[in-house]
């Protein structure tokens, strides 16, 4: 973390204030209030920091970080997310196409997995103003929404009675018809399977449109009234 100071003496003071290392390649970072998610392969962490100690600091501090537990999502590729709510954040993986949420506690991340959609999707947005969830597709410049009331988690049962028998079980149950899609093992993909994916991330713009980033290194937009529908 960097403080960029703006005073009458120096306008250009950028002091570190807290760090703490990531040995992997990182492929999505999500800034919410105090807290900084980083996700990756096979990796969810989560980074606190306290807005007194770093008004106070003295030397860089060092960041605190934790690790939601995976469990049977251990071998997973978690590649974008967005907040949902002040404690919630949704994460998908390009694994096995899976849509999870994420309880923002620090000391104790939860994971739920949700009911995904029956389409291959890499890329995700929360729009706050039609409550949907934007997903870009594997298709052209294709973009399908999900309302919040979609999100539906598909092993509800089984953790209620997870957490009746054991509060602090952090294990994570995985449904019988997605048990079979979970790789035991990680391998590299052969490089004649890769799925050149055309858009490669979606932003929320406005109130009417969304914006993204495209193979082809092109941005553009589309309007949100066009729902389901091609750029």
């Amino acid at each position: 973390l960097w403080k960029i100071g703006i005073g009458s003496t120096n306008t250009n003071n950028i002091n570190l204030i807290a760090s703490n290392r990531c040995s992997n390649i990182i492929h999505k970072l999500i800034w919410h209030e105090n807290l900084i998610i980083t996700l990756g392969l096979r990796f969810i962490n989560l980074w606190k920091f306290d807005d007194e100690e770093l008004n106070n600091f003295k030397k860089p501090l060092i960041l605190k970080g934790k690790n939601a537990i995976l469990g049977n999502l251990i071998n997973e590729n978690f590649i974008d997310g967005n907040i949902l709510n002040n404690d919630e954040l949704l994460i998908i993986t390009d694994t096995n196409q899976l849509l999870l949420l994420l309880k923002l506690n620090f000391e104790n991340p939860k994971i739920i997995i949700l009911k995904s959609p029956d389409y291959e999707f890499n890329s995700i947005v929360v729009d706050y103003h039609h409550e949907k969830i934007w997903f870009s597709t594997g298709n052209e410049y294709i973009i399908k929404s999900l309302s919040f009331n979609e999100l539906i988690p598909i092993n509800s049962n089984n953790n209620n009675n997870n957490n009746n028998n054991n509060n602090n079980n952090n294990s994570i149950t995985i449904p019988l018809n997605l048990k079979k899609l979970i790789t035991t093992t990680f391998t590299a993909k052969d490089d004649t399977t890769i799925i050149s994916r055309p858009i490669i991330q979606i932003y929320d713009f406005s109130k009417t449109h969304l914006v993204f980033l495209t193979n082809q290194e092109e941005i553009k937009f589309i309007n949100k009234n066009n729902d389901d529908s091609n750029s």
